[in-house]
């Protein structure tokens, strides 16, 4: 639970960073919330869902693997695609 929350509270922070230098300075809350709901509440929603039926079809072992394999697939993208302008 540390990691989740540790991980949780830097992404919070980089979507607030890269809002505040992207967004114009009357959109940011505008900004913000669409992204509390497009980019936090529905695919909170979705992978509820998706991990629900993983374990009713798998087990919960095969859950944490196929998550375990969506992590390092974000982390080799961030790795070699994200750059900073």
């Amino acid at each position: 639970m540390i990691l989740h929350g540790l991980g949780f509270g830097l992404q919070y922070n980089g979507i607030i960073y890269f809002i505040d230098k992207r967004a114009d300075k009357d959109l940011r809350a505008t900004y913000m919330n669409l992204y509390n709901m497009f980019g936090i509440t529905i695919p909170m929603a979705f992978g509820a869902l998706f991990c629900g039926w993983i374990i009713h079809v798998l087990n919960s072992t095969w859950m944490m693997i196929i998550e375990s394999f969506v992590v390092v697939i974000g982390i080799l993208y961030f790795i070699l695609f994200v750059t900073e302008d």
